[in-house]
């Protein structure tokens, strides 16, 4: 008797494991991966998902790192395995081998797709992220599933003239405060105190280069060329003086397939400040994505 009970604990074991695994199974994973012999973090979230199934890679923008998407990864992990990243010299990961540039940023991007075995993905970038996962679309467009554009520039906002003095203050050693003081005077709109003071320690907690290298690589000419983006493409913006109706008349040339939104009374940071809105248009466009790629 005490055998057979045994047994069939051992079979409703074995079964509940093959339902799970079937299910899928919930991971987090914080990793490290090497590009050119330089470290480049990232985290892992989600559920394990078929090879056919895209995932998210979340790209963070000019002086921040991974943690920006925290209001992210819990809700978008629900529905496909979910990867950020520290682009070089930012957060954790090492300075780039070969300088700051978009394409030292999309190669780190696919560095971590590789470890982390993402075949394809909905890349979804911030601010100066933008052009990095624009870069990522140029130099690997059959890894790229999607876009999610998140209020940040397809073409050349900040004339040369205008950027290198701006470049120059963060050239000493008070960098930081400088980019401390630079996050507490752009509009907040409904962020909270513990919301703004988060964001002004993670911008003054990154590297000087990486301050001043990722700004000089959104200075390069050849990212803004006007070569179209085929992939699907949501751009979630605030409402901001920088969108214009002539940008967004721009921005629908160049992409055929996008769908564009403004989010109104947000700031900069909308994904922070409007997390619930972000994650279920950032749902909605991967189940949209998922069907049409099954069809």
């Amino acid at each position: 008797m005490i055998l057979q009970r045994k047994t069939q604990s051992a079979i409703m074991a074995c079964l509940f494991m093959t339902v799970f695994l079937f299910a899928g199974c919930a991971v987090h994973h914080d990793g490290v991966t090497l590009l050119k012999g330089r470290h480049i973090a990232y985290s892992v979230d989600g559920q394990s998902a078929s090879p056919n199934s895209p995932a998210f890679v979340l790209v963070h923008g000019w002086a921040s790192d991974r943690s920006v998407w925290a209001e992210q990864i819990d809700a978008l992990s629900k529905s496909a395995l979910v990867l950020a990243v520290d682009l070089p010299g930012h957060g954790a990961s090492d300075p780039p081998a070969d300088g700051y540039s978009m394409d030292a940023f999309a190669h780190a991007i696919a560095a971590v797709m590789d470890a982390a075995n993402i075949k394809r993905a909905i890349l979804v970038g911030h601010s100066n992220g933008v052009p990095a996962v624009r870069q990522f679309y140029r130099r690997y467009p059959q890894r790229t599933a999607g876009l999610i554009l998140v209020d940040g520039a397809l073409r050349s906002l900040l004339p040369a003239e205008v950027a290198r003095p701006f470049l120059d203050t963060f050239a000493n050693d008070d960098y930081a405060e400088k980019i401390g003081d630079l996050i507490d005077q752009m509009p907040h709109a409904t962020l909270s105190d513990q919301q703004q003071d988060t964001l002004r320690n993670m911008a003054m907690r990154q590297r000087q280069d990486a301050v001043i290298g990722g700004l000089e690589a959104s200075l390069d000419p050849a990212i803004w060329e006007e070569d179209p983006i085929l992939a699907p493409t949501l751009m979630l913006n605030a409402n901001s003086p920088f969108w214009t109706e002539d940008y967004k008349t721009f921005v629908h040339n160049l992409v055929p397939d996008l769908d564009y939104r403004t989010i109104e009374d947000v700031s900069h940071f909308l994904m922070i400040e409007r997390p619930e809105e972000f994650n279920r248009a950032a749902i909605a466009f991967y189940e949209r994505l998922t069907t049409r790629l099954r069809g």
